[in-house]
């Protein structure tokens, strides 16, 4: 049974909570139980944490502007999902040792899959999250060496795994589609994203997003091509 929550003083059932719009509730995991860890990476190395939460309330999705239409969210109570540890700090509770929190929507970066110790056994992307693997000493699959200067300032070759299914515009309803796929080899920022491990290989969560003035620098910078597919076992 879910423990009571205390929100302005109050006693609330979080299973009585009805989240709206994109909101979800989630229920944090706690990291130290995890064999698994995840962090996002940063520059110089330094890492911030993630965290794993279970969905425990989510809203009925958000409504687009041009139909009035209601786009739900992939998520289902129970699902557990990966965010990152800083978001939701602000609108959280702690009772009985157990943490809970409310994220919006655009704060999933995956649904994962663990196993009865909290490995990770599997990651499913969400909205414009990939998943890749790094490859080593940034060597594409046609044998170009991606050259050292551009490692220095901070470029890297990574095949990708999987892909989320796309960003959603809430103003048109249109769902981009993503323009990676898996099998793809992208040249990418050496400190974007998260890093995770999922049946005991490392790989990374970045996302996928068109450069906008103002933007930061994308994730993914090109897609390589004319090199041999790469197979994910």
């Amino acid at each position: 049974m879910i423990d009571r929550v205390n929100i302005m003083h109050r006693e609330i059932e979080p299973d009585k909570l009805t989240m709206q719009d994109d909101w979800i509730l989630i229920e944090k995991i706690k990291k130290e139980k995890s064999k698994g860890g995840i962090w996002i990476a940063g520059k110089a190395g330094v890492r911030t944490e993630h965290c794993y939460g279970r969905v425990v309330s989510l809203g009925r999705g958000m409504c687009a502007e041009a139909d009035g239409k209601i786009y739900p969210m992939d998520l289902k109570i129970g699902d557990t999902i990966l965010s990152m540890d800083y978001l939701g700090e602000k609108m959280q509770h702690t009772i009985d040792d157990r943490n809970f929190r409310a994220i919006r929507e655009h704060a999933v970066w995956a649904k994962v899959k663990l196993g009865p110790n909290l490995e990770v056994l599997d990651i499913e992307p969400y909205l414009n999250r990939v998943l890749v693997k790094i490859t080593e000493k940034g060597i594409t699959q046609g044998g170009i060496q991606l050259p050292s200067s551009h490692q220095l300032r901070g470029y890297t070759v990574a095949n990708v795994v999987k892909v989320g299914p796309g960003w959603l515009d809430l103003k048109t309803g249109f769902r981009y589609p993503m323009e990676t796929k898996p099998g793809d080899q992208v040249i990418m920022t050496r400190y974007a994203g998260s890093i995770c491990t999922a049946d005991s290989e490392e790989l990374r969560l970045i996302e996928e997003r068109p450069y906008m003035e103002g933007d930061p620098q994308p994730d993914i910078l090109c897609v390589c091509e004319g090199v041999k597919g790469f197979e994910y076992d």
